[in-house]
């Protein structure tokens, strides 16, 4: 066979010296015929070489055959029938957010342009797992040797002319990419052996990619047209995706779709060059029991650093979103940040501060316009996917936005606008890909180029943020986190003391309690504070305040507080002679308590 052609030659050697006049071989036709015609219209010649025992001049007679498009004599049409189709495409089972398992056919009709490249695009949310499953090595995969722990899957090629074409089975590995900005690769191979016939492996690498408008999979691949000088004209590919907890259906039981991209290519047999043809097909798809999905993101926002908490700084800000395993995706997200943190504008007005949208297509924008980092969790992948976040000026709208580049196992990009509402900056995540996170941090940078300002002192000004999550089944979300700070200024607890043990209540009622705050820099850096001291006693089962009194008092010294009891403690105190109770203080955002004993006055 000729392996860039498959022109047959057949040999035959060291025939028998017995005369004869006529030798004719016929080889069956029909369904099971092992010659197919060439596939161009037209006359074809057979040419032949006899070698004679006498050792004369070989003799080289040759014959000729037409073919036409029916066999009944009618030319060829122009451009040859190329309409290959997805056949079916599912899922089992279809529940949304489930491990589950896929099966897809493809079938190209006799006759048709040989299948040159086919391009799969899966349903956005149908995705596979690559921290389930090892990788094969690339050059294993190429090679045809991956082993078991690497399949995924099984594929079934059906192949030749006429009725009966003939099936072989193979194997679906998951590989290493082989090529740059690829998530993985997909290793077919099929054993290409009928009969005593082995040509070995047939091996073909379905590239794995993510889209970027959804991040949905795509798979493509080359095929073959001739292998081992045999052309292969495919009639059927049924590809099985069975590994259990590999695949994992959307969360979104919208209607979504399976499509293929048949490409056509030359055939091997002939010399004719058709014109490149491609079809398209699809087959719809859609998750079931949505609303059994559980939605329940947490948000945590931390402000602030050393240095970096006073009024008119440019604090460092963490947004922390995560998800249990199992929930649905999250499909948009709208948080409105703490009034107390407003945009840092003359940041943006600085030259490079902010990429143009022809930048970041290149991934060309200016150092200066990455104002942080992003790093996201996935169950799905074995490692984090982290990258920068640039501010990106938006045409058509006055505030840039965010634009999040991760990289890693997957490339996943994601932008947020920013908008005001009142004196709020509104920060908007849209058409979020429907792929499970367990945790995704976005972190601003702070410092001289921070692009936020502190309104008010971070460490005296409680705030919060107020968030919105959508989740791609429908079900919504809302939360309003307290804005945590870091950086505020050390606060040592504040010490509680005594004159004695043993505390005597004056004939008006009154206690006398120590407090002491240590220094100014222990004390959050002020030169006085305020404070509050309240005495309590438990009664039965509860505990009841019996006198409080509020106080401010100078960093680096001890102040005795006089706490009034109330007229029912006083009665107590000189009914029973003595009362065991707490004195607890607050001072400066600390906390400290000490056990006395009130005695009643001589």
């Amino acid at each position: 066979l000729d392996e860039a052609t498959g022109q047959i030659r057949a040999v035959f050697d060291n025939s028998p010296q017995t005369p004869f006049t006529r030798f004719e071989m016929k080889l069956n036709g029909g369904p099971r015929a092992i010659l197919r015609n060439p596939a161009d219209c037209g006359q074809h010649t057979m040419t032949s070489d006899f070698t004679p025992w006498s050792g004369g001049p070989d003799a080289n007679p040759s014959a000729d055959f037409t073919t036409s498009f029916d066999g009944s004599g009618a030319l060829c049409p122009a451009e040859k029938p190329f309409a290959p189709k997805l056949v079916s495409a599912s899922s089992d089972p279809t529940t949304a957010g489930a491990a589950t398992k896929s099966k897809l056919v493809i079938e190209r009709g006799d006759g048709d342009q040989p299948l040159k490249k086919l391009d799969l695009s899966l349903p956005e949310g149908l995705i596979g797992s690559l921290a389930s499953v090892p990788l094969c090595p690339a050059e294993v995969a190429q090679a045809g040797d991956c082993s078991d722990e690497s399949r995924v899957g099984h594929v079934r090629a059906a192949v030749g002319t006429g009725s009966v074409p003939l099936e072989l089975p193979g194997s679906l590995y998951l590989s290493e990419p082989t090529e740059p900005g690829d998530v993985a690769a997909i290793a077919a191979v099929i054993p290409a052996k009928v009969g005593p016939i082995d040509l070995g492996k047939a091996v073909v690498i379905n590239r794995v990619l993510l889209r970027p408008s959804d991040s949905g999979v795509d798979v493509s691949a080359d095929l073959p047209t001739i292998f081992g000088g045999v052309p292969l004209a495919l009639r059927r590919i049924e590809i099985d995706v069975d590994r259990e907890g590999f695949l994992q259906n959307p969360t979104g039981c919208d209607e979504r779709t399976f499509s293929a991209t048949f490409t056509s290519g030359d055939d091997p047999t002939t010399s004719e060059v058709e014109a490149e043809t491609t079809a398209t097909t699809s087959v719809p798809s859609q998750a079931t029991g949505c609303d059994k999905l559980p939605f329940s993101p947490r948000l945590r926002m931390i402000a602030g650093a050393p240095g970096l908490t006073a009024k008119g700084s440019h604090p460092p800000l963490r947004a922390i979103v995560t998800q249990d395993q199992g929930e649905a995706a999250i499909a948009s997200t709208r948080v409105a940040l703490p009034d107390v943190l407003r945009p840092n504008l003359p940041q943006l007005q600085k030259e490079g501060g902010l990429c143009q949208e022809a930048q970041l297509v290149i991934r060309a924008c200016p150092a200066a316009s990455q104002v942080g980092s992003a790093i996201a969790r996935s169950p799905l992948l074995a490692n984090a996917l982290s990258g920068p976040v640039y501010i990106v000026q938006h045409p058509g709208n006055p505030l840039p936005k965010l634009a999040v580049l991760l990289s890693g196992q997957a490339s996943l990009d994601l932008s947020a606008q920013n908008a005001i509402e009142g004196i709020r900056t509104v920060n908007t995540f849209s058409n979020v890909p429907d792929v499970p996170l367990t945790s995704f941090e976005l972190s601003i940078n702070g410092g001289p180029s921070g692009i936020l300002n502190a309104f008010d002192n971070l460490c005296k000004s409680p705030a919060h943020a107020d968030a919105t999550f959508t989740a791609h089944n429908g079900k919504a979300m809302s939360s309003a986190p307290a804005l945590e700070v870091e950086g505020c200024p050390r606060v040592a607890p504040a010490s509680i003391s005594s004159l004695s043990r043993v505390v005597r209540m004056t004939r008006r009622g009154v206690v006398r309690v120590a407090v002491n705050c240590a220094s100014r820099a222990d004390c959050d850096g002020a030169l006085t504070l305020d404070g509050q001291v309240s005495v309590s006693a438990k009664r039965k089962t509860r505990r009841r305040t019996l006198g409080k009194k509020r106080f401010s008092i100078a960093a680096g010294t001890t102040r005795t507080v006089k706490v009034k009891l109330s007229r029912a403690a006083r009665r107590t105190v000189l009914r029973r002679k003595r009362l065991r109770a707490r004195a607890t203080a607050a001072v400066g955002g600390a906390k400290a308590t000490r056990t006395i004993t009130i005695v009643a006055p001589r």
